[in-house]
């Protein structure tokens, strides 16, 4: 979910010339809070929702929609995975609910609770346990989940919780102990993407332990990296990118003192390979750039400078085809590989030829 909603967020914030698909509202689900009436703070171009209002018939509820009509409801989104979208609505319904009845209208001619009150997905106002307001305050909170106030929310909930019991309307307590049980759990996984978004790297002393700490162990592993990476200004991390093989790229993103430098950031088309290599393809890229260093043919200025580190996209093949490179080309940087599926760093060893050393990044690192 987090990475998803990040990826959507950036994408629709920056509109990358070459990310069409994200572009395209229309194609991709958002998650709809609907008969929502919405206040827009903005801040760096981007929509945080501050307030919600209701019409006094309508009964708000979680759904999804593919095109958003914001002066009616609340949106959140786009995921570019459908299911990934059905996925987040089911855990919302698990760990909120909300009626199933769309209007006051609907559960007068009903006249019984809905029924996801029976399978205790419904905090009851079709039941008579909430009033109106009551209700309304409950998808507030859902809004708020969503706009990054979770701790916020549950704190809410367990004071909810306490003046229930107090009250003796025990009923209610434990509808708010399972609300609460099921979003800590949540928690344990889901991040808000937009505090990422709008403090996409680490504070400057953050980033200065973290350099440290990434200097040391990589000093540790290869000893002559140490003095190669005192320095540590220029970071360039690579991808590569394809189609069954077809209209594959390579991408450069550089980081400058931490700071992503969009403006260094290049493309690479991947030339004279038909079939899905990503070794051959990573060797292709690293090859094009570096020799364009070693030349300084290019008067292109990202082309001109000299990392002090290489971050690979892929686990020991991919480092291992860039260091062949590296090789050839004589140039001894520090090049590790980031296994994004294990949260793994792999580190070759160099005073062993072929041996690496993983390092186990934990499931919460901000790595």
């Amino acid at each position: 979910v987090e990475a998803l909603l990040l990826e959507a967020t950036v994408i629709q914030a920056l509109r990358p010339k070459y990310n069409t698909a994200l572009k395209d509202d229309k194609r991709y689900k958002y998650i709809e809070i609907s008969d929502t009436n919405v206040t827009y703070l903005k801040k760096k171009n981007l929509n945080k929702i501050k307030s919600i209002t209701h019409p006094s018939d309508a009964y708000p509820y979680v759904t999804t929609a593919r095109k958003a009509n914001v002066a009616t409801s609340a949106y959140f989104g786009p995921f570019p995975k459908g299911n990934t979208v059905n996925d987040v609505v089911r855990l919302l319904r698990k760990s909120f609910g909300w009626c199933a009845y769309k209007t006051k209208a609907e559960a007068d001619s009903a006249n019984k609770p809905c029924f996801y009150y029976q399978l205790k997905q419904c905090p009851g106002y079709c039941a008579g346990v909430l009033s109106y307001e009551q209700y309304l305050e409950h998808m507030q909170r859902i809004v708020r989940f969503l706009s990054g106030e979770k701790e916020e929310v549950i704190e809410q909930l367990q004071k909810l919780m306490v003046s229930a019991s107090e009250n003796t309307n025990y009923e209610q307590a434990s509808l708010y102990r399972d609300q609460i049980k099921n979003l800590e759990y949540v928690l344990q996984q889901f991040r808000q993407a937009e505090s990422f978004i709008t403090n996409p790297v680490l504070e400057e002393e953050q980033f200065y332990f973290a350099r440290k700490q990434l200097r040391e162990m990589l000093g540790e592993i290869n000893p002559h990296w140490a003095a190669w990476l005192r320095n540590l200004e220029r970071i360039e991390a690579y991808d590569i990118s394809n189609t069954s093989g077809k209209e594959a790229t390579g991408s450069m993103v550089v980081l400058l003192q931490g700071f992503p430098t969009n403006s260094q950031y290049r493309r690479f088309r991947i030339r004279d390979l038909s079939e899905p290599n990503d070794f051959a393809m990573m060797q292709q890229v690293l090859q094009r750039r570096l020799s364009r260093f070693k030349k300084q043919s290019s008067t292109d200025t990202s082309f001109s400078e000299i990392p002090q580190l290489l971050v690979i996209d892929g686990g020991k093949g991919q480092v291992s085809a860039v260091l062949d490179v590296l090789e050839e080309l004589q140039l001894d940087i520090p090049t590790i590989g980031l296994a994004k599926r294990e949260e793994q760093i792999i580190v070759p060893v160099l005073d062993t030829p072929g041996s690496y050393k993983t390092v186990d990044l934990p499931l919460n690192s901000p790595s």
